[in-house]
């Protein structure tokens, strides 16, 4: 059996479901102007794996996505990461469904909220707390309230 990037043993056949995260994010100043912008990767970590078979089998007891979350750890992402650490969580904003396998969740931080914590973490969280996915930047984001962050985490299978 072939490994994929996280060391999982994969089946490599066209009917293959491989799950995907992008987080789009972007700052914006107090008068709503965009001072950066960029895109990542994320990595879908086990937790996340078992609560998505669980809503496959129709087990959807608290196991939606729910929250948004960030916190203060810089380091790498791996799929045996089960939270955030010092983090800040808020529900999500509005899901949309962009494509057949696709699944985009809005979220916003706004300039009341996190203030004095360094993000370099984000994770979304499903309702029963488990850690769906998490991304690690390269550099942290002070947060301060001159600042709102926006994003959209895309999820594709």
């Amino acid at each position: 059996m072939k490994k994929n990037s996280d060391g999982v043993e994969v089946i490599s056949n066209s009917e293959h479901i491989q799950a995907r995260g992008t987080l789009q994010l972007a700052a914006y100043d107090k008068d709503g102007n965009l001072l950066w912008q960029e895109f990542h990767k994320n990595l879908i970590v086990n937790d996340g794996r078992e609560q998505f078979c669980h809503l496959l089998a129709g087990d959807v007891t608290n196991r939606s996505i729910t929250q948004i979350g960030f916190g203060t750890n810089s380091t790498a992402t791996i799929v045996t990461d089960t939270a955030l650490t010092g983090s800040f969580a808020k529900a999500i904003g509005a899901i949309t469904y962009p494509a057949i396998n696709s699944v985009l969740i809005n979220w916003t931080l706004g300039t009341t909220e996190a203030n004095g914590m360094t993000i370099y973490e984000f994770g979304l969280l499903c309702a029963n707390g488990k850690l769906f996915s998490r991304l690690v930047r390269t550099g942290g984001i002070v947060k301060t309230n001159a600042i709102q962050l926006v994003g959209t985490w895309t999820l594709t299978f």
